[in-house]
């Protein structure tokens, strides 16, 4: 069985490559804002626009507890490590079903470039914008997920730790501590 394919054919085979670089190139935006999020990466300042101002106290708490614990440390790197080996697997798996549809599984080199050229292409062009809105929404997101724990803390912990204090704890010394104490004497007695 032989392959003939016409220049037509490669050329379309191509731009459907290109248009799955773009695809892969989208892909990676999401990669890249799970590390931007999770503290991963971080080279300079991750709210670089409108939110930058207010997010600058998150930033610091964000990067002073990473390097704080060495454990968190740890896991972003087997995180980063696991996103790559996903992200790879998954543009693998889409590839070479791409080769078996649109070329019966021949590998030819016009489609690999197509990709290469598709990926470069988002990357320097509408994903840069895209990749941008992203982060502006992760940031706003960011900031509301903040200041919902900020109002969080201040409306329902602390009355919360007030009860406790102020109710529950005294109740406790002063009523099932005594039934404790009583337990553990017992308990002894009978060890004894």
């Amino acid at each position: 069985m032989t392959l003939d394919f016409s220049l037509q054919e490669i050329f379309v085979g191509s731009l459907y490559a290109a248009l799955m670089g773009a695809f892969f190139g989208f892909l990676y935006d999401w990669v890249r804002l799970i590390r931007l999020l999770l503290g991963t990466a971080y080279r300079g300042r991750f709210m670089k626009g409108l939110f930058a101002k207010h997010s600058a106290p998150i930033e610091e708490k964000v990067k002073a507890f990473k390097e704080k614990h060495r454990w968190y440390r740890a896991f972003l790197k087997w995180l980063d490590v696991f996103l790559d080996f996903l992200y790879c697997a998954f543009c693998g798996m889409c590839y070479a079903v791409f080769l078996y549809a649109v070329n019966c599984g021949i590998f030819r080199f016009a489609f690999i470039l197509g990709t290469f050229l598709g990926f470069f292409l988002y990357r320097k062009t509408i994903g840069r914008v895209f990749f941008f809105l992203l982060r502006e929404l992760a940031a706003f997101f960011y900031l509301i997920f903040h200041y919902i724990v900020v109002i969080f803390k201040k409306l329902i912990f602390r009355p919360l730790k007030w009860i406790f204090s102020r109710i529950f704890f005294p109740f406790y010394r002063k009523l099932l501590l005594l039934f404790h104490k009583k337990y553990v004497i017992m308990k002894k007695n009978k060890e004894d």
